[in-house]
């Protein structure tokens, strides 16, 4: 093991069928321009041939670390689970945690502890993400008005901006006394968001330091589980996060915030969805709601039928005629 004046930081990449990216996301932890870095790889359990090119290129840039450990599962536990027990393994001062299809500047980690050193009374820190989309090979730079430094609890909580996993660095304190949610399967990233505002003071590091990768895998199921069925698992389980809170005073007003999202999903996809907020809520409103939209759908479609008979019937009669 390496002795280096600075502190040890964890460097902790999950994988999940990765392999088309983890060489570049190997590469991106070798080439930091910070030297006392210790490489983590946590598996949950690929198919692909992930884990084997990792263990190739450990063996063979293995000593650039001052340690090195690669860990897999014999079953998919999902991507909470997996970031926890990288986290688990971690021995440095600091984390950094990645997944395996996406990247950071070479300089992420020097700077991120500079800040750490220049500001003691933070724990966790983010920088800003670019938004790599593949298929156009270009990156496109996010919304970053809203962000700022301080105690962020109310401004995560009701979503002034979402802080981007991609963009995290934390101290290992942060590690220890919070987790993610291995119960959900979405937003776990904005729950613990939420519990570490919670507990700790947030450094903003105001350089775009990190690359979200959107590539065919994960656009497709976007698009495939949310966009064309409706949002309705994403706000659920937002709901679920803000549960967590119920005492605090903002917690009322985040809730109908979502109840209102959930409607116009359910407006928009599936109208029945409020037949089943209506049951679960106990709120007149929304069998009204629900009625009010099923007249109009079904006189939408009457109108339609009228029209589509009124066509055939004069395409019948022009053929009487002769007509073309």
């Amino acid at each position: 093991m390496k002795s280096f004046d600075k502190p040890l930081v964890s460097f902790c990449i999950v994988t999940w069928n990765t392999s088309k990216y983890i060489l570049e996301t190997l590469e991106c932890a070798k080439n930091q321009t910070y030297q006392n870095i210790e490489l983590i790889v946590s598996d949950d359990c690929s198919s692909d041939n992930t884990v084997e090119l990792v263990e190739k290129w450990i063996k063979e840039n293995g000593d650039r670390f001052n340690r090195t450990e690669i860990i897999t599962v014999s079953n998919n536990s999902g991507a909470a689970a997996n970031r926890n027990r990288a986290e688990i393994a971690a021995k440095g001062e600091y984390l950094k945690l990645l997944d395996g299809d996406d990247l950071v500047d070479d300089t992420f980690i020097e700077k991120g502890v500079n800040a750490f050193l220049a500001n003691p009374e933070y724990s966790f820190l983010y920088t800003n993400t670019y938004s790599y989309v593949e298929n156009e090979d270009k990156s496109y730079e996010e919304n970053t008005s809203a962000y700022k430094s301080g105690y962020l609890f109310k401004e995560l909580f009701m979503v002034d901006f979402w802080i981007k996993t991609t963009g995290w660095m934390f101290k290992k304190e942060v590690a220890t006394t919070t987790k993610f949610n291995e119960k959900m399967m979405i937003s776990e990233d904005y729950l613990r968001t939420l519990h570490i505002a919670k507990e700790y003071k947030i450094f903003y590091l105001d350089e775009y330091l990190a690359y979200y990768r959107r590539h065919d895998g994960n656009i497709k199921k976007e698009n495939n589980k949310w966009i064309k069925k409706g949002l309705f698992k994403y706000f659920e389980s937002q709901m679920t996060a803000i549960d967590f809170f119920k005492d605090y005073e903002l917690y009322n007003e985040r809730r109908e915030s979502i109840l209102n999202y959930l409607v116009e999903e359910a407006k928009a996809y599936k109208l029945s969805y409020l037949l089943k907020m209506y049951m679960k809520y106990y709120r007149l409103s929304y069998l009204a709601i629900y009625i009010k939209e099923l007249k109009q759908k079904v006189k939408g479609n009457i109108k339609k039928l009228t029209i589509f008979k009124l066509i055939r019937q004069s395409l019948f009669v022009r053929k009487l005629k002769g007509e073309k």
